[in-house]
């Protein structure tokens, strides 16, 4: 089931629509693209409502990535176990 990104004529951006653990430092992108992408589900469209139906079907599979990635990163960056703590620095000072 998906929650809807939208009341009416209300739309969720960013992480009101998709909450993230704070170390992805994702947020204000996130915002940001869901904005163009909502502006160009306006492009063509008959309605508002067909436009925001349209933004919803074009966000869902981009954004079931961010839980995805929220949910196996977040150990690495909130957890207290060394070993977590060791790999983190080395492999993710490199990106």
């Amino acid at each position: 089931m998906h929650l809807p990104w939208n009341v009416g004529r209300a739309v969720y951006l960013g992480d009101s629509a998709c909450a993230m653990s704070e170390h992805l430092g994702r947020a204000a992108n996130l915002a940001l693209v869901d904005a163009a992408m909502l502006a160009q589900s306006f492009e063509g469209a008959e309605s508002v409502d067909d436009a925001l139906s349209r933004s919803s079907r074009t966000r869902r599979g981009r954004l079931a990535w961010h839980p995805f990635v929220t949910r196996w990163l977040t150990p690495f960056f909130q957890s207290d176990l060394l070993p977590l703590g060791v790999a983190r620095d080395l492999l993710f000072g490199i990106a």
